[in-house]
């Protein structure tokens, strides 16, 4: 049996949508965001603070403990959508 050329077109344009939703849904779920407390720490090495004061190594524990909250926030803010969006709980 021949099968219409416009049926066949309809097929195959039926299965790429198919196809490229279920990649754009994979690619959605694999890239969720991280919980904050699952983000790893970094190694820093004390010799980046040699020769700095009490007072300079003050400043820069309350600049980055800043920096930490926020990214921290924005982080569950991102992770919490994601979950959201893909109805990931927990």
């Amino acid at each position: 049996m021949v099968i219409p050329y416009r049926k066949r077109m309809f097929e195959k344009e039926y299965f790429m949508r198919r196809f490229f939703t279920a990649v754009a849904l994979l690619s959605v779920v694999s890239a969720c965001a991280q919980s904050p407390d699952k983000v790893g720490a970094t190694y820093v090495s004390p010799s980046v603070f040699d020769g700095r004061s009490c007072q300079q190594l003050h400043a820069e524990r309350n600049q980055i403990a800043s920096n930490v909250n926020k990214l921290t926030a924005d982080q569950k803010k991102s992770a919490t959508n994601d979950a959201v969006i893909t109805g990931v709980t927990g």
